[in-house]
């Protein structure tokens, strides 16, 4: 025979459980570390831990949680000592392919090098603006250049001088006429008249008409050679400049090479700028702009520009890695993009308009993205997954990749990617990824599941104490007093069901602060209490409580009949939970 157990009654301590905070000295939370670290997440810190350290392509990193925990700030803070261990983040610079300039050349540097490469390069060119120009209006230099052009002189006159002997001694002179070069009879050294010649003897005209024509012939190949001899000219003046500039821009590039001695890409760019300002010294011998006609920089640049640096990526000098976090993942954000600028009706780009995404700012470090946001974008879940897949960032274009564009662009070199990337999103996201595309394990492999809520120890108490600290500084509320640090942890309690445990909902506690620094701030107070904690707790219930009202309403107005007491043979009364 079964017998009815009488229910036992529950004690006061057992309905509700008071924080506890006799562990902690303080009487504001002006006095606690604030901390984004979370108690009680050892599955997620341990699978944090893996992702991050292991180094095999593919073995990124997805952390889901409920929607209200806001684990972004949990992951920022696990992922901090993650990036200390990480030291391959490194400076990237673009620079012009002197040999193809539709494709910049892309050059890695140690990390805090490449302000240094720029700042060089740029003091470089500065120089030589100044310097060029004085070689070249040397004394020295110009004595060359003039012993050059006497020399190509004497040989066209000798040219012509020997020309003009041998018609003198076939009694024929040489004129010079508007149309170029004539031959005439001449007699005593004077052209003799047209009618004079015509009553000559035939047979002596037509011994001076042979004379004229076979003159002709060589007045022929004379003039030829005149062209030659310019051109000999032009290439004799362009080895002289050659051999001055070379020896104005060593002296430069070899001051360059000392400061960048260390960095052997850098030493091979410096080559191709020396050949390229041998070659084109006359950029820098130019007329330039004097000081009351200031220069006008088209949009495309100067020709000077073309030696410049752009920093691509710049590190600071701290050991650690960066953690980068992108809030806008769109495909240019993501990949980088270049710039184009308009001149004259139409859109110009160089090397300098070349800029980095979050891929190439996080390179070396960690790469953090929403993935909500991320999957919101069209083109940056496809391309993700190319950077991972060809381990190098592509920049891409989105009119190009959609059609809608033609313009002629750049081919920047590839730049290789080692990243460690954290996507954070709900669990529903991440079941769906999984479900519907093919390839999501392939890049995913490393799941950190952060928990909805805590054990509610002593430990995890004075954690939750200093994420309250943390919350009241980070939104500039006023500082929380003991009673209302442990009302609020009784209401994290209340928030996740039972006793025992302490909800990880941070935006709902964020939410319940700034609610109660409002009230506090009414009442006149600078610094919140458990009664101002508790008015807000009020006022939420509140605000929502119209539908609770008309129930309890319905009820007292036996509307709704509910039985209490008693039983009734099939009849059920229903019970309905409304949140």
């Amino acid at each position: 025979m079964q017998t009815e157990e009488t229910p036992l009654p529950l004690s006061a301590t057992q309905l509700y459980r008071a924080a506890d905070l006799s562990g902690l000295a303080f009487e504001t939370t002006a006095q606690l570390e604030p901390t984004d670290r979370l108690a009680g997440q050892d599955r997620a810190r341990d699978a944090m831990r893996l992702g991050t350290r292991i180094g095999a392509p593919g073995f990124n990193i997805f952390a889901i949680g409920s929607s209200g925990a806001r684990i972004q700030r949990s992951i920022r803070a696990l992922l901090a000592d993650a990036a200390a261990d990480r030291t391959t983040a490194s400076d990237w610079v673009y620079v012009n392919n002197f040999a193809a300039p539709h494709r910049p050349a892309a050059i890695r540097l140690p990390r805090g090098s490449a302000r240094l490469f720029q700042q060089t390069m740029h003091h470089m060119i500065d120089d030589l603006k100044a310097a060029l120009p004085g070689v070249f209006e040397s004394e020295a230099y110009q004595a060359r250049r003039a012993a050059i052009d006497e020399t190509i002189r004497s040989k066209g006159d000798a040219a012509f001088s020997a020309l003009r002997d041998k018609a003198g001694s076939r009694d024929i002179i040489i004129l010079r006429t508007p149309t170029g070069f004539a031959l005439a009879p001449a007699k005593n050294g004077e052209v003799v008249p047209p009618e004079t010649f015509n009553a000559w003897p035939d047979e002596q005209r037509h011994a001076v008409e042979a004379a004229i024509k076979d003159l002709e012939h060589d007045l022929e190949q004379t003039l030829r050679g005149l062209p030659r001899l310019d051109k000999e000219r032009r290439d004799a003046i362009r080895a002289l400049d050659q051999e001055t500039a070379r020896f104005a821009v060593g002296q430069s590039i070899d001051e360059a090479r000392g400061r960048l001695t260390t960095l052997p890409m850098v030493l091979a760019h410096l080559d191709a700028v020396r050949e390229d300002l041998v070659q084109n010294a006359h950029l820098f011998t130019a007329p330039q702009p004097g000081p009351e006609e200031p220069a006008i920089r088209p949009a495309s640049g100067t020709p000077f520009d073309r030696y410049e640096v752009n920093v691509f990526v710049n590190q600071d000098d701290a050991n650690a890695a960066p953690v980068i976090d992108e809030a806008h993942p769109t495909l240019s954000n993501l990949v980088g993009r270049i710039e184009h600028l308009a001149e004259q009706g139409a859109l110009v780009t160089n090397f300098r308009l070349i800029r980095a995404g979050s891929l190439h700012k996080a390179n070396g470090g960690i790469l953090m993205v929403d993935a909500r946001n991320l999957l919101m974008e069209p083109l940056s879940w496809p391309a993700l997954k190319r950077a991972l897949s060809r381990r190098n960032v592509v920049i891409e274009d989105a009119a190009r990749l959609l059609g809608f564009s033609t313009i002629l662009s750049l081919e920047p070199d590839p730049i290789p990617l080692d990243v460690k990337l954290v996507l954070y999103g709900d669990r529903s996201l991440y079941y769906l990824l999984a479900a519907v595309d093919p390839d999501f394990s392939q890049y995913f492999k490393v799941l950190a599941d952060f928990d909805d809520d805590t054990p509610r120890s002593a430990e995890g108490e004075a954690m939750f104490a200093g994420q309250i600290a943390a919350i009241a500084s980070r939104e500039a509320l006023p500082p929380l007093d003991r009673g209302a640090v442990g009302r609020v942890i009784e209401q994290a309690s209340r928030a996740a069901e039972d006793a025992n445990k302490l909800t990880l909902a941070t935006e709902t506690i964020r939410d319940l602060l700034v609610e109660a620094a409002y009230w506090a701030v009414e009442a006149g107070r600078t610094i919140v209490s458990r009664p101002d904690v508790d008015r807000a707790i009020h006022e939420q219930i509140r605000r929502a409580a119209r539908i609770r009202e008309w129930s309890a309403e319905m009820i007292l107005r036996e509307i709704a009949l509910i039985d209490t007491s008693g039983s009734r043979v099939g009849q059920i009364n229903g019970l309905s939970v409304m949140s």
